[in-house]
């Protein structure tokens, strides 16, 4: 029977070197945790209760885990049983990890033993589906309107956008509008525009070779036009284009948005989910 050891770091690139032996041949599967550390890396140092680790079966690593607070602890795959060990490892390091995240049944097994050591229950907050591009399919047909990148002039709109969008699928709505502004600067964040902005398309730099669609947002007023689908074809062909993968989650729950998205050219590959540890009496 394998033993397995939770090992943690406080250098990204150490932890980027494992996560890149890991992450073979399942990149959408670690795409996640890769760009949290990517963006540790760029920042040169991590915030009080940063986490970055593995966990290691007789030597070799199996999975991963990172967390920046007041974030998630988010998970790669890993096997069952290899979750005790890291977990522990994360909540000495960080003991206010109050939710964990990814790729199932990883997280379901995370939550649960991070609950059990905290006193706390865990609650899912929603099973997602990962899904990666295949083929791009054009919408058919086309709505009236264009891709377009997103303004400084945009802010306003975005900065009520990106919390409305964290209402919709049940997450927290609190925006870092300093982060809304560099990713709109950095060109990360496209509009489709038909008369006026209609839908909101955010998407990762490029990482393990694929690049991440999120958020993606449609105001009440402008939904069932076909905006969504149109502007995540045309981002995700635009990634192709540059030689990057796409990939994207949605909410298990939502048959819209999983229609929406396959209709494009996506697939489902795997499931992931999002857990919140809540007091045991709540």
């Amino acid at each position: 029977m394998a033993r397995y050891e939770a090992r943690l770091t406080d250098d990204p690139r150490r932890f980027l070197a494992v996560l890149g032996t890991l992450a073979a041949g399942r990149a959408a599967e670690h795409h996640v945790v890769a760009t949290v550390a990517e963006r540790l890396d760029e920042a040169g140092a991590g915030a009080p209760g940063t986490v970055l680790g593995w966990v290691a079966a007789d030597g070799r690593p199996v999975g991963a885990a990172v967390r920046v607070a007041p974030h998630p602890l988010v998970l790669s795959p890993l096997p069952e049983r290899a979750a005790g060990p890291l977990v522990a490892a994360a909540l000495e390091r960080a003991p206010d990890i109050d939710e964990v995240a990814g790729a199932e049944p990883a997280a379901r097994v995370a939550a649960t033993v991070a609950a059990e050591a905290t006193g706390r229950r865990p609650r899912l907050r929603m099973a997602q589906l990962l899904h990666e591009l295949g083929v791009p399919v054009e919408p058919r047909p086309m709505p009236p309107g264009r891709l377009r990148p997103a303004a400084e002039d945009d802010l306003p709109l975005l900065a009520a956008w990106w919390p409305a969008f964290g209402r919709d699928v049940g997450l927290p709505d609190e925006v870092d509008l300093d982060r809304v502004a560099e990713l709109v600067r950095a060109g990360r964040v496209d509009l489709w525009d038909d008369g006026g902005p209609a839908c909101m398309v955010g998407r990762t730099p490029p990482t393990l070779g694929l690049t991440r669609i999120a958020p993606v947002y449609t105001p009440p007023e402008r939904r069932r036009r076909g905006y969504a689908g149109a502007a995540v074809w045309a981002v995700s062909r635009d990634a192709l284009a540059a030689g990057h993968g796409c990939i994207l989650y949605t909410d298990a729950a939502n048959p819209t948005s999983n229609s929406v998205y396959r209709g494009v050219g996506f697939r489902p590959i795997a499931e992931a989910a999002m857990y919140a540890l809540e007091p045991a009496g709540s």
